[in-house]
């Protein structure tokens, strides 16, 4: 409302002003309601955090560098990287050399002349299942009976033995 319809309002008598009075102030409580709800999130109330929105893109809140140091791992520093194994704990070890050269293109001895740059892999071996055959069999007494083996009640009720019968409950279960 600008002031040329707030003097007619006022112009208008007292009744007339005072409900729109009160109209107003009834929007501005609503308006306060909503920003104090909007103003909670995870943080200060007992939201879930699943609750408090996306907070990436353009509202997202620039980190200001109070450092004058750039980021990073600074000079001098020594780092933290893994530490290379010694050469007996080591199962494979494959030497790469460089074919030709960069500059002249020619083919280059396989032979290291300069610095060597390490890096390790490890992997987990293929698991190869181990199968059991169990064999229940049948023999003759001397009285001329023949009686025939039982298979264990363990060994009975499934193909599978505990550990891949673990492996297939929690990859069906956990992973789906």
């Amino acid at each position: 409302m600008d002031r040329i319809e707030s003097e007619k309002l006022y112009d208008s008598g007292k009744a007339p002003t005072v409900e729109r009075l009160i109209e107003y102030y009834s929007k501005v409580i609503q308006l306060e309601e909503k920003i104090a709800s909007l103003e909670k999130n995870s943080q200060n109330s007992s939201k879930p955090p699943s609750t408090d929105g996306f907070k990436g893109g353009k509202d997202k809140e620039k980190k200001v560098n109070k450092s004058k140091r750039k980021a990073g791992g600074q000079p001098g520093h020594k780092g933290s990287n893994r530490e290379m194994l010694p050469p007996e704990e080591i199962d494979h070890i494959v030497d790469i050399y460089p074919e030709i050269c960069q500059s002249c293109n020619e083919a280059l001895p396989q032979v290291g002349t300069g610095k060597v740059h390490r890096k390790k892999v490890t992997e987990i071996p293929p698991i190869e299942p181990e199968v059991t055959e169990y064999r229940c069999h049948s023999v003759e007494c001397s009285c001329g009976h023949i009686t025939k083996a039982e298979m264990p009640a363990e060994i009975a009720k499934s193909d599978f033995g505990p550990r891949l019968a673990g492996i297939i409950a929690y990859l069906t279960a956990v992973h789906h």
